[in-house]
């Protein structure tokens, strides 16, 4: 999309005052006293050159805003230059009602050229609040969906009990959002911003899917259990140290029978490893954590903790 200038309020009021303010009634009677027809002649001019420069620069700026002037408003200014040359002809000549006729029309074509830019230019502005808007609320959409993937990518890599799962039901959604931030991202380039306002609710719409099929991931039983697996092994190896250090100060019989308690609840640690099912999770990693906690208890207990 091409860059877009904003009319600077100044300049906005200067085209409005000129878009609206109403052309002086001149008399035009060929038997008023020369002097008299030649000072309103004189008046004539001078607004005639006012409206003209107003004309130019607000061409000169729509062009700078939009890149081109229309064929259509460039020729509406073409005849009122015309007719402005006429005039100052006709006042050089002494043809003081002819020169006021001339910018009479000089004039209606200025306000014509002027009614017609100030039009377009508000349309621009129009537009590039738009644009603005619509590039704002993408962004906001894109900060979203990366939120959301660092989520997942979390999840993903912390339970691997959930990761079958989040392929399935998460990142489909995920993709989903990022193809719809990227339609937008089209959509307002083409100007479409009704259809990239679309696009940006649907994206939204995605993303938060995929957010609340995380948050409810997080919240199963599965998770629970793996975290409560995840415990056990990160305090098992301290533990462990602990054991070894007071069996040091023990019997050799009753310090080989707590070291083989500890070998088996290692060994049953490790064949928790192998779960990775949905299933097995529910069924089987529930049981073998209570069974490991039993023995992890009766095994303080004979050390008498």
């Amino acid at each position: 999309m091409r860059k877009t200038q904003v009319l600077t309020a100044v300049m906005f009021t200067l085209l409005l005052t000129t878009l609206f303010a109403s052309p002086m009634v001149m008399a035009n009677n060929d038997n008023e006293a020369t002097d008299e027809l030649k000072d309103k002649a004189e008046v004539m001019l001078r607004l005639l050159e006012i409206t003209k420069n107003r004309a130019n620069e607000t061409l000169k700026l729509l062009n700078d805003t939009t890149g081109n002037i229309p064929e259509d408003i460039n020729a509406t200014y073409q005849e009122a230059l015309n007719l402005y040359d006429r005039s100052v002809k006709a006042f050089e000549d002494g043809n003081y009602s002819g020169c006021i006729a001339l910018g009479r029309m000089a004039m209606a074509k200025f306000e014509l050229c002027l009614k017609n830019a100030c039009k377009l230019l508000v349309g621009e502005v129009e537009e590039a609040m738009a644009w603005k808007g619509l590039t704002v609320a993408l962004n906001r959409l894109r900060s979203f969906i990366d939120r959301v993937k660092a989520l997942r990518d979390k999840v993903y890599s912390e339970f691997e009990e959930l990761q079958e799962n989040i392929t399935n039901s998460v990142d489909p959604l995920i993709k989903e959002a990022n193809d719809s931030a990227n339609e937008a991202e089209e959509l307002i380039k083409e100007g479409n911003y009704t259809g990239a306002s679309k696009a940006i609710g649907e994206g939204h719409a995605k993303a938060a899917h995929a957010l609340a099929a995380l948050n409810k991931l997080l919240k199963s039983r599965a998770v629970a259990i793996s975290r409560a697996k995840r415990y056990i092994e990160r305090n098992f190896e301290k533990f462990g140290e602990r054991v070894r250090q007071k069996t040091r100060q023990m019997e050799r019989t009753r310090a080989r029978s707590i070291l083989n308690k500890l070998d088996q609840i290692a060994d049953k640690l490790e064949k928790l490893r192998g779960f990775t099912s949905d299933e097995e999770v529910k069924e089987k990693l529930r049981e073998r954590l209570t069974e490991i906690q039993k023995m992890l208890d009766e095994l303080l207990k004979e050390l008498g903790d």
